[in-house]
């Protein structure tokens, strides 16, 4: 089997270049350049940068930086059981979670099955993190644009479901233990 081009590894600003990012998202091209770094040192997310493989181990030979190809970032979090009825089972307290914040692929290498790489490495993370801190499932917000359909119709297609079906049309949320199951 060969060994994939590109590779996921947590955000250093002294390691990934930004500069030129650009999904097609103003909003996420931003956070990805502006607001990552305090982001990271402020302890309220991890980030984590695909780069082609080559170059960021050309990069790390040279002390020069690899081009972020793609991104995403991940948080703890909690939900009221009164705000998730298709999660809440039996919780009285706030749900524990991981909330995917941002996932965002540049442009030159999208429609390459770069968002999945980052989806399922985002959902493995999770699950690994789970092992050493509790939380009951994946929760992410699918962005409400051109493309929500095909986002959405990925996402419910690897176990992905309406936190709040009826009332909320973007949060969906991945049970943990269907994620240990489907991603490990």
């Amino acid at each position: 089997m060969s060994e994939t081009p590109f590779l996921v590894t947590k955000f250093n600003k002294a390691l990934h270049e930004r500069g030129a990012f650009s999904c097609g998202v103003n909003d996420l091209d931003h956070w990805i350049k502006q607001s990552a770094s305090s982001m990271v040192k402020d302890g309220k997310a991890a980030v984590y940068c695909l780069t082609d493989r080559k170059q960021l181990k050309d990069a790390e030979a040279t002390g020069t930086k690899a081009s972020v190809l793609g991104y995403y970032a991940i948080c703890a979090h909690s939900i009221e059981p009164v705000d998730a009825p298709s999660l809440n089972k039996r919780f009285v307290h706030p749900i524990p979670a991981f909330y995917l914040t941002a996932i965002a692929v540049d442009a030159s290498v999208q429609g390459k099955g770069v968002g999945t790489d980052l989806v399922v490495d985002a959902i493995q993370r999770c699950v690994a993190l789970s092992e050493q801190i509790a939380a009951h499932a994946i929760v992410l917000d699918v962005r409400e644009d051109d493309d929500y359909a095909r986002r959405l119709s990925f996402y419910q297609s690897i176990g992905f479901e309406f936190i709040n079906p009826g009332h909320d049309t973007k949060r969906v949320f991945l049970k943990m233990a269907d994620a240990k199951a489907s991603f490990r």
